[in-house]
């Protein structure tokens, strides 16, 4: 199913499938891989678990990796971390340091997203020993990758820019474009954080350069909302408000609801100073989704909200006076 959501990376290779597995229809596409893994994902979660408890610890910890596209995009966070503990203990069963780092990379991505930044930090740093180990350039530049990601959370932006670049060079390293695509768009974004807004500008046009000839929508949508927002910083706010427009177009494309939320709240802040009502619709977009998916930084949107006030009704909005009033 990876190589129908994001046939642009590239997976770990794995063990071929066994003899009478059947092949994907070729009719496969992205609608129906997506709709066949939220159909089979409670399968696939018992799949994983029953695999550990069996002993068959090469599928175990393989089958939670191949799942990463779809849980990256949908966000199951509890069973995504789940099946990567069950996965991660099969690869250790197994003496399998390749698994191992695979898994608690994955690992450290949801644990960072759901702010358990000490854990996720200890996860990448002991992926990346592994990685070292066995010589992974590929895994190394994945974690250093996640180093980006980490320390952008953490507000430490120069640390981020310096991961981010270790990635990039690494990813040349293997001829891995999509890869070295999304280095350079986190060097971008650590740029625009640090207020350096025409460094910033030049990574994200090389990354889109980059995913635009791969066909990668996901990431694509993550670039344009990083450009909408350094327009924003420079003053172009109608540029910005175009740039929203597509990446939300993407997102939306591809059903990156978590996506879409980042780049609502976003567009809010780049609205609150010129229209406050629809900063304030934006950001309650934003909280629907990220109530759905149970996502922590609804704190952070319900702050905003807090900070500006509620549209006010037009007076088209408001009740009309019935006959018996005064």
């Amino acid at each position: 199913m990876s190589d129908v959501l994001a046939p642009q990376y590239r997976n770990p290779t794995l063990a071929p499938p066994s003899p009478g597995t059947p092949d994907a229809p070729d009719d496969f596409t992205y609608t129906t891989a997506l709709a066949w893994c939220e159909f089979e994902f409670g399968n696939l979660v018992a799949a994983v678990r029953l695999a550990h408890e069996r002993g068959y610890h090469v599928h175990a910890w393989q089958l939670p990796v191949v799942l990463w596209d779809f849980l990256y995009l949908r966000k199951h966070w509890t069973d995504w971390i789940s099946i990567h503990e069950a996965g991660l203990a099969s690869a250790r069963a197994a003496g399998d340091s390749f698994g191992e780092a695979w898994v608690l990379n994955n690992l450290a991505h949801a644990h960072r997203e759901r702010r358990r930044f000490d854990l996720a930090e200890k996860q990448l740093h002991a992926a990346m020993e592994l990685r070292d180990a066995i010589g992974d350039t590929t895994g190394r530049a994945w974690t250093f990758t996640g180093i980006g990601y980490l320390e952008g959370d953490r507000e430490d932006h120069e640390a981020a820019a310096k991961a981010f670049t270790a990635a990039r060079e690494l990813f040349r390293q293997v001829d891995n474009q999509p890869g070295e695509a999304i280095a350079i768009n986190g060097v971008g974004e650590a740029c625009r954080r640090l207020g350096r807004f025409g460094e910033a500008m030049k990574h994200f046009e090389d990354a889109l350069r980059i995913m635009r000839k791969d066909g990668d929508r996901y990431t694509e949508g993550y670039i344009l909302t990083s450009l909408a927002a350094t327009f924003e910083a420079m003053g172009r706010h109608e540029d910005a408000q175009a740039q929203f427009d597509l990446a939300l177009l993407a997102r939306r494309e591809l059903g990156d609801r978590w996506g879409e939320a980042d780049t609502l709240i976003m567009r809010g802040d780049a609205l609150v100073e010129h229209d406050p009502d629809q900063a304030h619709e934006c950001w309650l977009a934003a909280l629907t989704i990220l109530g759905e998916l149970d996502d922590p930084r609804v704190d952070d949107v319900r702050e905003r909200l807090r900070a500006v006030p509620a549209p006010r009704p037009s007076p088209t909005s408001e009740a009309t006076p019935s006959a018996s009033t005064p």
